[in-house]
């Protein structure tokens, strides 16, 4: 895949629609690259701890004896899990807020704030967009193909589900599961099982729902940045 030149859109943008408009999209610029880069940290740090209070522990102690309650390793165990459910759900919150800031990105590029009746910027999001052929009527309808490649990607539905249930619902259980059956290691931290907008989405190894996301989303990111330049060329 072609890398994105980004100092090329910030130049498009400015050629196209002036300074005024690069000032508004600057914002949207920077976080579509900066989120991706705050999801990373925070997955680096969750398989860090992990390590730190079950794969450390493991040279000296067994699996149960830190896992289980009553063991001699369970309350620094119980301490560090907190930490990791944190940076479980700062992981997808990061990644779940790149296509909005792409969706805002799309919006000043294209300059659809110059319509007689304009979206409020406050209810711009990838969804909003893709309601309508806006993107499309203002030239920039390859925009609205990789936004709508990404809206449609499966790994990013199922995070999205989980990043909206976090928020609306209540966080899906943290569940450190010993000895799974489909996992090689002798531990996984999953998600557990939650319903949302109808779907039940199972149990899922926290790895196996935040790395296809942030792989999805980061390829849009991609595409997305490459077909803005080539509409505004």
């Amino acid at each position: 895949m072609t890398q994105w030149n980004i100092q090329l859109s910030r130049n498009l943008i400015k050629q196209r629609h002036g300074v005024a408009q690069l000032a508004l999209a600057r914002n949207a610029l920077r976080a579509v690259t900066v989120r991706l880069d705050h999801a990373r940290y925070h997955f680096l740090e969750l398989k860090r701890l992990l390590r730190e209070h079950i794969d450390d522990q493991l040279v000296e102690q067994n699996l149960y004896d830190i896992a289980l309650p009553g063991g001699k390793g369970w309350d620094a165990l119980q301490e560090g899990l907190v930490k990791v459910e944190a940076h479980m759900i700062a992981c997808a919150q990061s990644v779940h807020a790149v296509p909005d800031a792409l969706a805002h990105l799309a919006f000043f590029a294209a300059g659809l704030n110059f319509a007689q009746k304009p979206l409020r910027e406050e209810n711009v999001s990838i969804k909003t967009l893709l309601a309508n052929s806006t993107l499309v009527a203002a030239g920039h309808g390859a925009v609205q193909v990789a936004l709508r490649e990404l809206a449609d990607n499966p790994s990013f539905a199922a995070l999205e589900a989980a990043v909206n249930y976090a928020k609306h619902r209540g966080l899906p259980d943290p569940a450190l599961q010993l000895e799974p059956e489909d996992h090689p290691g002798p531990y996984a931290m999953q998600f557990e099982s939650f319903a949302y907008g109808g779907v039940v989405r199972p149990r899922v190894e926290v790895e196996r729902m935040l790395a296809p996301a942030y792989v999805a989303v980061s390829q849009a990111v991609v595409r997305t940045g490459n077909a803005i330049n080539a509409c505004l060329a």
